[in-house]
């Protein structure tokens, strides 16, 4: 699918597809995959607790084949052999194809919009950035991509992915309508991301705990939650720890692709253009607060 044809979802199509991900979640699971779709699972935030986080694996991912897709210039030609892998239970696989069909669910055509506004250098780098995501999603259908990255996710969570298990506790619980964990659980999920030093498990955490509006994650506290600043000091503590954050990472071309934060030469860079120096200055603090946290054994539930 061309940039052109993929842009013109637009967003109210986007939040359609999110509302289908839970029907097809829940009307086709894979063959062969443990998922967890009883109500008995489903009575409280204790179940979904022992469901989505104390499962014994954990895993944190650090394979050649998470640099195959970190620096993959098209994305459709992995796609076959990593469906074929997750039905056998890779569970890398499996998370892999959630973050690819999440890269390609969506993302502004530049030539669509109006970009006079923008200085020079930025809208060049704005179409540099959305020509790369084009050319590495090339072939994979928006649509499909939106239903199949909350599958993948949630099969990826089954499996026993860190990531893919922190995603899906503050992300699968608002897409399947399950119920959400009290402030204390939630707390835990973040200790258990922090004992892993899991750099994925961190980008996680910054889209999800960025301003909810509602004040309710003041109740977070002491982690970084309920801010921009607060989200992107997960995400800065991510490239701390290994995610690719460089002038070519996947990471810095969605951030200018998908909005406007153009013309960087890194992912910490160009944070700096969306936010103010204090933002920023806050945001860097909170990212070395959680550095020196991280690694740490959680306590006990």
């Amino acid at each position: 699918m061309s940039p052109g044809k993929r842009a013109a979802i637009g967003l109210a199509a986007v939040v359609v597809l999110v509302l289908a991900v839970q029907w097809h979640w829940h009307g086709s699971p894979q063959r062969g995959q443990s998922l967890h779709a009883s109500g008995q699972e489903r009575q409280g935030a204790g179940s979904i607790w022992q469901q989505q986080v104390a499962r014994p694996s954990g895993q944190r991912l650090e394979t050649d084949l998470q640099a195959r897709y970190a620096s993959a210039k098209w994305l459709l030609p992995m796609i076959d052999g990593l469906k074929q892998r997750s039905l056998a239970g890779d569970a890398e696989a499996s998370y892999l194809l959630s973050r690819i069909y999440n890269d390609c669910t969506w993302y502004f055509d530049p030539q669509m919009m109006d970009l006079s506004a923008m200085p020079a250098e930025q809208r060049s780098a704005k179409y540099r950035s959305t020509a790369w995501m084009g050319q590495r999603c090339e072939g994979i259908d928006g649509n499909e991509a939106a239903l199949a990255w909350g599958r993948y996710r949630r099969v990826a969570a089954d499996q026993g992915v860190l990531a893919a298990q922190v995603e899906d506790v503050f992300e699968g619980t608002r897409a399947y309508g399950e119920p959400k964990l009290s402030p204390a659980d939630q707390k835990r999920v973040i200790e258990l991301a922090l004992s892993a030093q899991d750099p994925y498990a961190y980008l996680a955490l910054s889209r999800a705990l960025g301003y909810s509006g509602d004040g309710a994650m003041a109740a977070l506290s002491p982690y970084p939650a309920g801010t921009q600043a607060d989200s992107a000091a997960w995400m800065l503590a991510a490239c701390d720890r290994g995610l690719p954050c460089g002038a070519d990472s996947p990471l810095l071309h969605q951030l200018c692709a998908t909005g406007s934060m153009c013309g960087a030469g890194s992912v910490a860079e160009a944070l700096g253009l969306s936010m103010s120096p204090e933002e920023l200055d806050h945001a860097r603090a909170r990212a070395a607060w959680l550095l020196r946290n991280s690694g740490r054994r959680p306590p006990q539930p």
